[in-house]
């Protein structure tokens, strides 16, 4: 009988984007030999992270309750349904998240480091999502969310993704 193999959800091959043209077998090498054990946890609470409720509204509870409840007024014009505040305030900015990138290897053009930076934007958008919509599902089973994933979303510049309710 054959072997069955389920391979990972996460891009194989990505790697090869990676600015550092660090090309490791796979993830698990990779953060075998770079990533800290505190970095990893860290990681893990990005993908599972706190979410509030709060009337109808769900959201990503990514600051101090104070902080939220001082934005509370603080939302655009004519954000008035709770799709439109729920799609502003899950707004997440993964181009200004990462305050650290790996160097280049070599002397690269901007053009091919800022393309290698969205694939591998995109590819952790995409687990994130993945990783939030599971965490959604368990928390409030009885609703269905959808992400978005690209730039300039809403009045954020850059690499953008955010989520509401359907």
């Amino acid at each position: 009988m054959a072997i069955e193999v389920f391979p990972s959800r996460c891009p194989s091959g990505a790697q090869k984007d990676f600015p550092s043209q660090n090309e490791s077998i796979d993830c698990f090498d990779y953060v075998s030999n770079f990533v800290s054990l505190e970095a990893c946890i860290s990681t893990i609470g990005i993908l599972d992270p706190t979410f509030s409720k709060d009337k109808n509204c769900v959201y990503w509870y990514p600051r101090t309750e104070k902080d939220l409840l001082y934005e509370e007024n603080k939302f655009p014009k004519g954000y008035n349904s709770a799709k439109e505040v729920e799609r502003y305030r899950n707004n997440f900015n993964l181009s200004e998240f990462f305050r650290k990138w790996e160097e280049p290897s070599e002397e690269l053009p901007e053009e091919v480091l800022e393309n290698a930076d969205n694939k591998l934007l995109t590819i952790f958008a995409e687990q994130l999502s993945r990783a939030w919509r599971i965490r959604l599902k368990e928390l409030f089973p009885d609703r269905e969310f959808e992400f978005e994933i690209g730039m300039d979303i809403l009045d954020e510049a850059g690499f953008c993704m955010t989520f509401s309710q359907k």
